[in-house]
């Protein structure tokens, strides 16, 4: 046996003995090893996978985990406190890691039997049987947990009876809501749930002190698996029927102060009464009083008071909302509210950094990249909650051994003036209610702000070529629902005016694709609609949860369009244009779905996948580089850098003329990545991923083929990469370290394989190091 792998088995023997806990055991203790769940019965399987994960929940003892996989952290328990070894840094840290011997206790056995019972109970399985057994061997014991559920019950039929007539008649009213229905499970779930179901009814209907407790255990008379039953609710103990109150009057101190002594100015507007500082007069009532949603003379309502502060919070222009309901003390059937609004700065300014790390193999260089970035912020400009934002961000890369060896520069400078209420300036809502159809139904007028943006962005990549983008641009963003969200932008404009240097030159001549996507100043243009985009984040249900972003971005349609109806009524073919400046007439759309499970409480699995396509239209033949998809990098495939694969089975990367820095684009992408996160120590984090995906060129013509483009065969393009990562919470923000190593390319090798590592050249760390990227950057990839 080689030298050196005896030397590692055996000091791997040496530590896992040295790690045996048995040894500190008494002679009437053992070590809980697992626990098991056995369902008995006739359940299908995939009920038994079902009940299975929900019945784990409820065991009462868990096992000690091994520490890397290997350590027992019991050990770690005994050797670092118990026995409270030296302090210093590494041994807390170990401390820290450790777990309380898991001694088996019977008692939290029986604890679990009875968990399972009455949650199989709860369930509708009103016949369940639970028990376990202890398989014992020396030191350690496994527990295993023995389930017949039996039949479950279902609801047949629902009756609703309540004492107080104007409450029965709002159960009937919306009994349609109810969770309780017939072929449901008679499951306790969904009586809580009920139950939650008819408070909010009552409360958002003038029963603004109903309690849940008067509403009564389910009455169920069962037979032959189905029940019949009957939820009631009951009158406050002594009284004939439950209070019912109305909104009296409304009192709003728009900008209060705790040390404020000047008697206030009490104004009435829209019904509402203000108090106003006549020396300091804050914010326009008009302003919040579109912020309330509730009026004197109404029922009181739950859910738009709670509305009403979500929308006040939202306005930006205070710190703290408070809203007081109280009983009137003449009228005992009213309510009256004072909502105190306590003002924020109106001016802030803010400012921070990023930084990233490239190394290009190619080129010999290590690139560091850092960006940072200030603004200034008014958050009241016309005294009608309106923010005003201006904001300035650069960022360079430089080469870290040789500080004067800039890569490139980049500088973004925006200003942003937002409303805080919705005005549809193009009329495109229409639009976008249409296109957004399939996933959400628009309200006639949505609860968002209204931004105006112009700026501009400069970018420089040394050597080969630099632009300069003019931008501006009306925009939405608002929460349709808790889950769902809608960016829109309406009215867009951007002057893009690239400028290239001699040697990219010489790589356009010899790439005529890239050429015509680059060369050109264009305008992008839209009246209508520029983008939408709509954002789903899902429930954790399970210890899943999911979420998806769907967008699309169209350049140039209502030119196209009128450029094409000239066209027709004067019979000409001309083109449209602005001086020296071509209309860029595209469409892009871009899907994004992530998942994510957790294992424990110390990991996790993460998953990707994204898809996007843009093409051109009308008489533009592409799409302009900048609007072009790319992959490679920190965010993307890790084993590659920034714009280094594809597009398609090209090896751009290898090419005499791309030694400084890469630039590949294409017109559909595909991509997905997988990653195993967990815990290490401390604050230190973990994972392991694995990346697949590339980019092609859309064929013009359906003749059209060649390297780089969309084919058949695009499966076969594409590239696999793997690898680990080392994150450091630092709870603001997460540092993140990222080594990727390349497994398969999408263009053929030397050997004719796309596979990287074979039998003439084996995996090894040298063979992993001469295709590896490794990338620094913040926060999770996904």
């Amino acid at each position: 046996m080689n030298i050196h792998k005896f030397i590692i088995l055996t000091g791997i023997s040496l530590l896992l003995s040295a790690c045996n806990t048995s040894k500190v055991l008494k002679p009437d203790e053992k070590l809980l090893h697992a626990n098991k769940i056995q369902i008995e019965g006739k359940q299908t399987i995939e009920n038994k996978l079902t009940l299975n994960q929900q019945l784990v929940t409820l065991i009462k003892q868990k096992p000690n985990r091994n520490f890397f996989l290997v350590f027992p952290r019991e050990y770690l328990y005994y050797k670092y406190v118990i026995k409270k070894k030296k302090s210093n840094w590494i041994t807390n840290s170990l401390a820290k890691q450790s777990e309380k011997p898991s001694v088996l206790d019977t008692a939290l056995c029986r604890a679990t039997q009875s968990n399972i019972f009455n949650y199989l109970y709860n369930q509708g399985f009103f016949n369940a049987k639970s028990y376990y057994t202890i398989d014992t061997n020396k030191f350690k014991v496994n527990v295993i947990y023995k389930v017949n559920p039996g039949q479950r019950y279902y609801i047949n039929d629902v009756k609703f009876i309540a004492e107080d007539k104007s409450i029965q008649e709002l159960l009937l009213k919306n009994s349609d809501a109810s969770f309780l229905t017939p072929g449901e499970p008679l499951d306790n779930s969904l009586f809580q749930n009920e139950k939650a179901r008819i408070s909010d009814l009552l409360f958002n209907n003038g029963f603004a002190e109903f309690n849940p407790v008067y509403i009564q255990t389910l009455d169920a008379d069962t037979v032959h698996l189905k029940a019949n039953i009957i939820l009631k609710i009951i009158n406050p103990e002594g009284k004939s029927s439950h209070p019912r109150y109305s909104v009296n009057y409304i009192s709003i101190n728009p900008a209060f102060t705790p040390s404020d002594s000047i008697p206030p100015l009490n104004i009435l507007y829209d019904s509402l009464i203000f108090q106003i500082n006549p020396e300091h007069r804050f914010i326009r009532p008009k302003a919040v009083a579109a912020k309330i949603l509730f009026r004197p003379g109404q029922l009181s309502n739950k859910s738009l008071v709670d509305e009403t502060y979500n929308q006040l919070s939202k306005l930006g222009t205070y710190r703290f909302v408070n809203i007081e309901a109280k009983i009137d003390s003449v009228d005992r059937t009213k309510i009256n509210y004072n909502i105190q609004l306590t003002p924020s700065k109106i001016w802030v300014f803010d400012y921070g950094s990023d930084l990233n790390y490239t190394s290009i193999k190619t080129a010999s260089k290590t690139l560091f990249g850092i960006s940072g970035f200030a603004f200034l912020k008014n958050r009241n400009l016309f005294k009608g909650a309106e923010s005003f934002t201006t904001r300035f961000e650069v960022g360079t890369e430089l080469n870290v051994f040789k500080l004067n060896d800039f890569n490139s520069l980049n500088i973004h400078y925006s200003n942003e003036l937002s409303f805080p209420s919705f005005y549809d300036l193009t009329g495109s809502m229409h639009l976008a209610s249409w296109l957004a159809r399939p996933f959400i139904h628009f309200k006639n007028k949505p609860d968002s702000r209204t931004n105006i943006v112009a700026g501009l962005d400069y970018e420089n990549l040394v050597q080969l070529y630099q632009y300069l983008s003019f931008n501006t641009n009306v925009s939405y963003d608002w929460q349709i629902k808790r889950r769902k969200r809608i960016s829109l932008n309406t009215i867009g404009f951007s002057l893009y005016l690239p400028k290239t240097t001699p040697y990219f030159n010489e790589i356009l001549d010899s790439n005529k694709f890239l050429k015509n996507s680059f060369i050109g100043r264009r305008l992008f243009t839209s009246f209508l609609l520029d983008n939408l985009t709509f954002y789903y984040q899902g429930k954790i249900k399970n210890k899943f949860q999911n979420s998806f972003i769907a967008s699309t971005n169209i350049s140039g349609f209502e030119i196209n369009l009128a450029n094409q109806l000239y066209n027709i009524s004067k019979s000409r073919k001309d083109t449209f244009s602005f001086g020296e400046y071509e209309f860029s007439k595209f469409y892009k759309t871009e899907f994004d779905y992530r998942a994510y499970y957790s294992l424990n409480s110390k990991s996790k699995l993460a998953a990707r996948f994204s898809i996007g396509l843009v093409t051109p239209f009308g008489n533009s033949s592409a799409v302009p580089y900048i609007k072009q998809f790319y992959v490679g990098g920190p965010q993307s495939l890790r084993a590659w850098n920034i714009r280094e694969l594809g597009p398609g089975n090209l090896n751009l990367s290898d090419s005499l003329e791309n030694r400084q820095t890469y630039y590949a684009a294409g017109d559909f992408k595909l991509e997905s990545s997988v990653e195993y996160r967990f815990d290490v120590i401390w604050r230190l984090k973990a994972a392991l991923f694995l990346d697949v995906g590339n980019i092609w060129l859309l064929p013009k013509t359906s003749t059209q083929k060649g390297d780089g483009f969309l084919s058949t065969n695009f499966l076969d393009q594409i590239a696999v990469g793997t690898g680990f990562g080392l994150r450091f919470d630092l709870s603001y923000f997460l540092f993140r370290v990222d080594i990727g190593f390349k497994l398969r390319n999408p263009y053929l090798n030397n050997e004719n394989r796309h596979w990287i590592f074979s039998s003439t050249y084996p995996v090894s760390l040298d063979n992993l190091f001469e295709n590896y990227a490794i990338h620094i950057a913040l926060d999770y990839p996904f």
